[in-house]
């Protein structure tokens, strides 16, 4: 058994849900804006390690966090090349953001939408219940 089978074993409640991201990402690609919830970094990052491993060779995975300096995520894709191969960016706090921040941010996704959609990446957008 590997170190990471100790931690996170995809079963259960999570199977499905981890297959039918994979799914997406590795199908729809570019075309997708995913919202998956977590209520603890413990569980993001396993399933994301977990996702990493079912794409791998399929699709690049890459990283964003929202942060007070950082609140638009398709001002960072443009900084980046086109995509070369199905490509994917993880995304992390949103909703460790103050109020007025998090809107602000919420309001670039939702303004930049057709940037993100032209941008040529699959989004996983991760949040917390709450969020």
């Amino acid at each position: 058994m590997d170190r990471h089978d100790e931690f996170f074993e995809p079963a259960g409640p999570f199977h499905a849900p981890l297959q039918l991201l994979a799914a997406h990402l590795a199908l729809g690609g570019s075309n997708n804006l995913l919202i998956a919830i977590a209520d603890d970094s413990l569980t993001r990052r396993e399933v994301v390690a977990e996702l990493a491993q079912q794409l791998y060779g399929r699709v690049a995975l890459s990283e964003f966090t929202f942060d007070a300096e950082h609140l638009s995520l398709a001002n960072h894709l443009e900084r980046l090349l086109p995509p070369a191969s199905p490509s994917a960016v993880i995304t992390y706090g949103l909703g460790e953001l103050p109020d007025a921040l998090r809107r602000d941010a919420i309001g670039a996704l939702n303004w930049q939408r057709d940037a993100l959609a032209q941008a040529g990446y699959g989004i996983v957008l991760w949040v917390a219940p709450a969020t």
